[in-house]
């Protein structure tokens, strides 16, 4: 049986519950107000972070691939333009010399022939020989003295062209007394028309002293396409570019579809 002092005790509990209640539950809605516009502010914050975030890999997934496409490219059309320099058209050129023989260097360069990279070539081949008298005056490259067949290279609008071989030859009879001319010969090079100009200086030395000479060559080249083929390394690093940007960006695609967790 409960006594009246239960009954009071148990009065007391009840009114003093409903007084905390009442205190606290207008706080405690207030709190929740207050911070109720910072989530929505924390929440908006982190969906344009992860906004920004897909864009950059998306944005990095497309550098990535645009750069390989440009190296493969550049791989293939590369070696499509690489060539190799077979033989020079000559179409005239001229001796800057005062020494013994220049009228007659300077009519045989001034004629049309053929030079030919890679070989010798004898008298009659480069350019037609030139007879005066009893003398016979012709062009001619030979390793006589120890000097590489004739070579060119073209770098962008510049020719190099390796001429030590080449030589003059005077024939009378059956004998043959050779100068030789040559030397490192440098000039410019048209690559729409195939055109050049060559330019070398070379010094003929004398018993008592030194003749300076400039000799110019004019011409077209004629060429043959020669493939380079596309290093190892190239290939390795398309390949690390393809599989980077294809795994970031199937990462970012299966996580683009999970919904943000709110900031509470």
């Amino acid at each position: 049986m409960k006594t009246k002092a239960h009954r009071t005790a148990k009065g007391s509990v009840m009114a003093l519950l409903l007084k905390l209640n009442k205190n606290v539950t207008p706080l405690f809605s207030q709190a929740c107000i207050t911070d109720l516009p910072r989530a929505t502010f924390l929440n908006r914050r982190y969906e344009l972070l992860h906004e920004r975030i897909i864009l950059m890999t998306r944005a990095a997934v497309s550098l990535a691939f645009g750069m390989s496409v440009v190296v493969v490219l550049f791989g293939w059309i590369i070696p499509a333009q690489a060539m190799t320099i077979t033989q020079l058209d000559l179409t005239g050129g001229a001796a800057n010399y005062d020494g013994r023989f220049h009228r007659q260097l300077d009519h045989l360069l001034a004629q049309d022939g053929t030079l030919l990279m890679g070989q010798y070539q004898p008298t009659p081949d480069i350019v037609s020989p030139l007879a005066k008298g009893q003398k016979t005056f012709s062009l001619f490259t030979s390793g006589l003295n120890g000097a590489a067949a004739p070579s060119a290279t073209v770098t962008g609008s510049s020719i190099t062209v390796d001429l030590s071989s080449l030589f003059f030859g005077v024939m009378r009879g059956d004998s043959l007394r050779a100068w030789n001319i040559g030397g490192l010969a440098t000039g410019v090079f048209n690559p729409e028309t195939s055109e050049f100009f060559l330019s070398w200086d070379h010094l003929f030395n004398r018993h008592k002293h030194a003749d300076q000479a400039t000799f110019f060559l004019k011409g077209k080249i004629e060429t043959t396409p020669q493939p380079i083929p596309v290093p190892a390394s190239l290939v390795l690093y398309v390949t690390g570019l393809l599989s980077l940007g294809s795994w970031t960006w199937w990462r970012n695609r299966a996580g683009m579809w999970q919904t943000p967790q709110p900031v509470v």
